[in-house]
């Protein structure tokens, strides 16, 4: 089983001492960035913006989770390269932690997968503390991808574009049963649809958004855009 980073046993002691009190003003300190591709968190003034939430904590420090890309045939140098960014944008030492012995899989993938990555942090328990930390601690969470779309209400608009393929997490049906697709929920409400091309995608969110329990609250995120 994957070991937790000491920086996140840390925060999980100091979640269970803190009181409710704490924990309620903190949710007005969301720290939560969601984009399609890193490059859009490259730019100045938000690397000040998440610079600066980093400012607040003690111990600086990030925690890159690559468990979405773990079923690429490059995976290691592509958690690599994303780790490099990450010091670059972020000035700060990143450490990592895969997910990736939680969940059992079969098939190789070219691109991240929403469905992998959904299933490791349920089991794993780190959807869990991903939203108590993100969601009422205040903890910075930067979500690309697959990694913004386990933020939102739910991981259905996975299915969409047809990219992420169900079968990486083969013992679990996200079509059917809604609390396995079900999202931190982190967004107020809002579901993610990354790497948006108007062209090639407006039909289509026409024809799944009234899929969503809000529809209305559908975000598509182009790849040079955050939210």
């Amino acid at each position: 089983a994957t070991k937790l980073p000491a920086m996140c046993r840390s925060a999980a002691l100091a979640a269970q001492r803190s009181g409710s009190a704490a924990a309620a003003a903190a949710a007005a300190k969301s720290r939560l960035l969601v984009c399609s591709n890193l490059a859009a968190a490259a730019s100045v003034p938000v690397r000040r913006l998440l610079q600066g939430w980093l400012q607040e904590r003690v111990g600086r420090q990030a925690l890159h989770v690559p468990t979405a890309f773990a079923l690429r045939q490059d995976a290691s140098s592509h958690a690599a390269a994303i780790r490099a960014s990450l010091r670059e944008v972020l000035g700060v030492p990143v450490e990592s932690l895969d997910l990736e012995g939680y969940a059992a899989h079969a098939t190789r993938d070219a691109r991240g997968n929403t469905f992998y990555l959904q299933a490791a942090m349920l089991l794993s328990g780190f959807s869990a503390m991903a939203s108590l930390h993100a969601g009422k601690l205040g903890l910075p969470y930067i979500g690309q991808s697959a990694g913004g779309i386990v933020l939102g209400s739910t991981v259905r608009t996975a299915f969409w574009k047809g990219w992420d393929d169900p079968s990486a997490a083969s013992s679990f049906d996200f079509r059917s049963d809604d609390e396995l697709s079900r999202g931190m929920n982190l967004l107020g409400g809002r579901a993610v649809f990354p790497h948006y091309d108007s062209s090639m995608h407006d039909s289509l969110l026409e024809q799944r958004r009234g899929e969503l329990d809000q529809p209305k609250l559908l975000v598509p995120l182009a790849e040079d855009e955050r939210s």
